[in-house]
């Protein structure tokens, strides 16, 4: 049996959740996720998740966790759309992906720019009630994927406040667009956003994220060259015609190790 992992597991994450959300994931690791990680053969994870599983104790062998990154079809995004003075938020409006800091990346954006805030979830009230007094902040719900692709790829700066990610496809799929993101650092977010493609932040460091973000609103040539080499990132490292012979690998040899395990001697 074959565990395909998309997610992160670090718990430092928790002092940052609200109560129930906080208990929920505590029962939910401790219980389920820790008996579905004893019953797999090999988990193919999108974020190196290793050293967690052996903190917690959980009995999975490093031999039996292979790292294997997300991935896109690059080519199927837009790169060469004019970048509009806009800000754009991709994800599920939840407490864990750092709703709370909207109104931080608000006041950091100049007059004359937008956050666009695409996705929908339990905290949708919420932001659409706060955003109606927010002149510069348009939340648009739902989207299809094409519209999403549109926005991303005509948006200056995506930035992704999130307290847990493995690999998050939303920067993929910015880095595709051309667009440079801002994210907090966990789960594979370093890997994904080196120094020159954007930037990987500290979690939870509001500050430091609403600078760096104020930095590229307000220093274009910059922004440009970070989203030019965030494409070329993505391409050699993120597109499926990269990612899937690792992923066909994996699952060739553990069916090879199958065959010899279950074969009469």
């Amino acid at each position: 049996m074959i565990l395909f992992y998309v997610g992160s597991l670090e718990e430092d994450v928790l002092a940052h959740l609200s109560l129930p959300t906080r208990l929920g994931k505590i029962l939910y690791d401790r219980t389920f996720g820790k008996g579905l990680f004893r019953q797999v053969d090999r988990v193919i994870a999108n974020s190196d998740i290793g050293p967690e599983l052996r903190r917690r104790g959980y009995e999975t062998s490093r031999e039996g966790l292979v790292v294997v990154h997300g991935a896109i079809h690059v080519a199927d995004y837009p790169h060469e759309l004019e970048k509009q003075r806009q800000v754009v938020f991709v994800g599920r409006l939840v407490e864990n992906k750092g709703v709370r800091f909207f109104p931080d990346i608000t006041r950091t954006l100049p007059p004359d720019w937008s956050f666009i805030i695409i996705g929908n979830g339990p905290d949708r009230k919420s932001v659409e009630t706060w955003s109606a007094t927010e002149p510069q902040v348009k939340s648009l719900g739902t989207l299809s994927h094409e519209e999403t692709k549109q926005v991303i790829g005509s948006s200056a700066v995506l930035v992704l406040p999130t307290f847990a990610e493995g690999s998050p496809r939303v920067v993929m799929e910015a880095s595709a667009c051309g667009v440079p993101s801002i994210a907090f650092a966990v789960g594979d977010v370093k890997n994904m956003i080196p120094a020159e493609c954007g930037y990987a932040i500290e979690p939870f460091d509001i500050e430091e994220f609403c600078a760096r973000l104020r930095h590229l609103v307000t220093h274009p040539v910059e922004r440009h060259a970070m989203g030019r080499k965030a494409r070329d990132l993505v391409r050699a490292q993120f597109d499926w015609s990269a990612v899937y012979p690792n992923i066909d690998d994996t699952l060739t040899e553990e069916r090879h190790r199958g065959i010899h395990k279950h074969r009469p001697h």
